[in-house]
């Protein structure tokens, strides 16, 4: 994997991002949990203006990962910039929900006093 993720940074930072989406398909298929190679793909189709391959590829992961955070975002961004109002407004409803199940998530985590003593040292509030 090592290798497959150094070639794939050379491929994008050198914009060459159908070479890239080689590389990140066998990633995913090497890693099919692993949800970045998916996005990277759709990611890339993006990038190069294909921008339907980009949206079935997003609505594929947000099917198998439907609190995908960054895949809802696309999906709303690509919905709007393709002219599918009653899609992007669905997926921005879902983008909704996964953002509170998120901020919760966070919240549940955080430890206690955490944000009392980012205030004691500068990090915030007035003192």
């Amino acid at each position: 994997m090592d290798v497959i993720s150094w070639l794939v940074a050379y491929f994008v930072k050198s914009e060459m991002y159908e070479k890239a989406i080689e590389y990140f398909q066998k990633a995913a298929q090497i890693q099919p949990k692993e949800v970045k190679w998916k996005l990277m793909v759709a990611s890339c189709h993006r990038r190069v203006g294909e921008l339907q391959k980009a949206l079935r590829t997003y609505q594929d992961i947000e099917h198998k990962h439907p609190d995908n955070f960054e895949c809802l975002q696309y999906l709303c961004k690509l919905c709007k910039e393709l002219g599918m109002q009653e899609e992007g407004e669905a997926y921005s409803k879902k983008l909704t929900k996964a953002d509170t199940e998120q901020h919760k998530q966070h919240a549940q985590l955080a430890p206690t006093g955490a944000y009392q003593q980012q205030d004691h040292y500068g990090g915030g509030g007035g003192a």
